[in-house]
């Protein structure tokens, strides 16, 4: 299998993931209503934040320390079960402390759900750990499973409880957590071969890992602070309960529909760009915005005027609501797709930093936005925010690819069929 067919293979899976998840979001929102769903979503929020925070990049700098410094996987794996199983322990004691302390945030949860819901994340910050060996070792189908088995088991779950009456806000937390153990089995099932409890625990080793994989999370701890954040301000901001975070958390799940096809683009446009320079790249680059952009407008006028219906036909009139929050994001989405482009042309030439300060601008526009918006307009505000967040990012990016790279953001607009040829031509080849 070639390099980029493994690409769409692992991207594929991502859609696939994507869509259960969507089919589980549909039984929450029907059964649990506006105060359920916020609840989750707050919980999930606070999921995202700490398994990114605890990991720290260190399994990305697996990755490198395999492919690149050539470590045996035995060793990489020793050290990451055993860093592992301390970091479980330290998230299932202090998350589930917290959640009970702070009841009136998280919302009324039994001690027994809060110590599983714990749990569960420390295993997902785990599974994050180990996962990246899959990736050293380009086993595409094992990470497209071991990806899928959270989604399945939640779904599979939900759907169980949903028919038996029995679902609440509580067991829909405790469903959550019972995919991130499915996974993590997976993946030492296909890792036993290379598990080796004899290895002993190497400080040196994880240090060096650690220092690495510090400069890869930086972007990405910045980039789950600015969309997480949101939810998070708007359960303390909102003075309507769980409500308005349940209207933001579908109009979010609703955008997020819209990655379906970018996701699955993604081999085919970022593939070459780490081998090719000057013009060459230049061009791809272009094309790929210009696909992108072309994509998300599309997307974004169908939601502006039908997003209403989506909601009600998904989620429930319920929900309908989400809809004024939903057009914002919308609009955010165009700027979004921007976004994305430029910031793999910045990782494929090692320029991360670059990104990284953006999104420092990035969250300080967010978080000053929110805190302004949302106690007035509640899940709009949010919304706002965001779209607020996404305006700044595109434009520093746009501004520093063009400075760096000379793109033209004149020919990064409209898409054409010099680029459905090149797509189609990179797909049956």
């Amino acid at each position: 299998m070639s390099f980029v067919r493994k690409g769409i293979a692992v991207s594929g899976g991502q859609v696939l993931v994507t869509a259960l998840t969507v089919v589980s979001t549909i039984i929450f929102s029907r059964f649990l209503g506006r105060e359920g769903v916020g609840q989750i979503e707050v919980a999930r929020s606070t999921t995202t934040l700490v398994v990114t925070f605890v990991t720290l990049g260190l399994g990305n700098a697996s990755i490198y320390f395999i492919n690149n410094q050539k470590m045996p996987v035995a060793a990489i794996v020793a050290n990451s079960l055993k860093l592992g199983w301390i970091m479980t322990l330290l998230v299932t004691v202090g998350l589930s402390g917290s959640l009970l302390i702070f009841h009136d945030y998280f919302g009324n949860i039994s001690v027994p759900v809060a110590i599983f819901f714990s749990m569960g994340v420390g295993i997902l910050a785990h599974f994050y750990l180990l996962r990246p060996v899959l990736i050293a070792k380009l086993a595409a189908r094992q990470m497209v499973m071991a990806n899928a088995m959270n989604p399945i088991f939640l779904t599979t779950g939900t759907v169980l409880l949903a028919i038996t009456g029995y679902l609440t806000p509580e067991l829909a937390l405790v469903m959550i957590s019972v995919g991130p153990f499915a996974s993590f089995a997976w993946v030492l099932f296909y890792l036993r071969n290379d598990i080796d409890f004899s290895i002993p625990f190497d400080w040196l080793l994880v240090g060096k890992m650690l220092s690495y994989g510090l400069k890869l999370a930086a972007v990405n701890i910045l980039m789950v602070l600015c969309s997480s954040l949101t939810v998070l301000l708007l359960r303390q901001l909102a003075s309507t309960g769980f409500s308005e975070a349940g209207l933001y958390g579908r109009a979010v799940g609703i955008c997020g529909l819209a990655s379906f096809i970018p996701i699955t683009m993604g081999p085919l446009l970022y593939s070459k760009w780490s081998g090719v320079t000057g013009e060459a790249r230049k061009s791809q680059v272009e094309m790929a915005t210009r696909v992108h952009m072309t994509y998300a407008s599309a997307v974004a006028i169908f939601l502006i005027f039908a997003g209403k219906y989506v909601l009600i036909l998904l989620y429930g009139h319920e929900f309908a609501p989400a809809q004024y929050a939903l057009r914002l994001l919308a609009i955010g989405t165009i700027f979004l797709s921007l976004v994305d482009v430029c910031t793999n042309l910045l990782a494929s030439d090692g320029r991360i930093a670059v990104t990284a300060y953006i999104l420092v601008g990035t969250l300080i526009v967010v978080v000053g936005t929110t805190y302004w918006a949302a106690p007035r307009w509640g899940s709009e505000g949010a919304a706002f925010g965001a779209l607020c967040g996404n305006v700044f990012t595109a434009i520093a990016s746009l501004l520093a690819c063009r400075s760096l790279y000379g793109i033209r953001i004149s020919r990064c607009l409209m898409v054409c069929q010099q680029d459905i040829r090149y797509m189609w031509k990179a797909v049956r080849g």
